[in-house]
């Protein structure tokens, strides 16, 4: 099962504001050089899921006529944390996160752990549903694809997390990532 990863555009959003799953405006610019450009990167048949957050949502509309919208793929949420100035959150909230960015659920949304078992809920299904021949383009955020990137069938929820904790990724907006199959 070949799975091309798609970080969404760039978006309309102050620098260091927090936003995870606030459902934050894509950057019209990078939106419609994304939907010109990603054509000539992806296969010319593919089954495109993505998030329902409108920065995937718009993009996945453009590329795909039939899109799915999948809520397990849309990023951590970080509850009351959303749309605050990251310089506005208190110091030992973040701290206590650091310190237990497994199970720490930031601003009392979700933990590293809720979202990975999330993802691995998305992946067994897409495995399950979609022929391994058929491509898959996913289009999402970078939690959600370092989470991808790093599975292995098998894997525990907590093993994932920990994985991507251990070995961060900077997935870069409108990147499109490629993982030759769900190991």
């Amino acid at each position: 099962m070949q799975l091309y990863l798609i970080r969404h555009p760039r978006l309309q959003i102050e620098t260091g504001i927090c936003y995870g799953q606030s459902d934050v405006a894509p950057d019209p610019g990078h939106l419609d050089e994304l939907i010109s450009s990603l054509p000539q990167q992806l296969p010319l048949a593919f089954v495109c899921y993505a998030s329902p957050s409108q920065r995937c949502r718009l993009l996945a509309s453009a590329i795909h006529e039939q899109a799915c919208f999948d809520a397990r793929l849309m990023e951590i949420n970080l509850g009351a944390w959303e749309l605050r100035a990251w310089d506005e959150i208190a110091r030992s909230e973040i701290d206590a996160w650091a310190l237990a960015p497994l199970s720490y659920c930031p601003g009392d949304g979700e933990s590293a752990f809720q979202l990975a078992q999330r993802v691995i809920e998305f992946l067994v299904d897409i495995e399950a549903s979609v022929s391994p021949e058929k491509p898959i383009v996913i289009i999402s955020h970078a939690g959600v694809m370092r989470c991808i990137l790093a599975y292995e069938k098998g894997l525990s929820a907590q093993a994932l997390a920990q994985r991507v904790l251990e070995a961060p990724c900077n997935i870069l907006y409108g990147e499109v990532y490629t993982k030759s199959r769900i190991n």
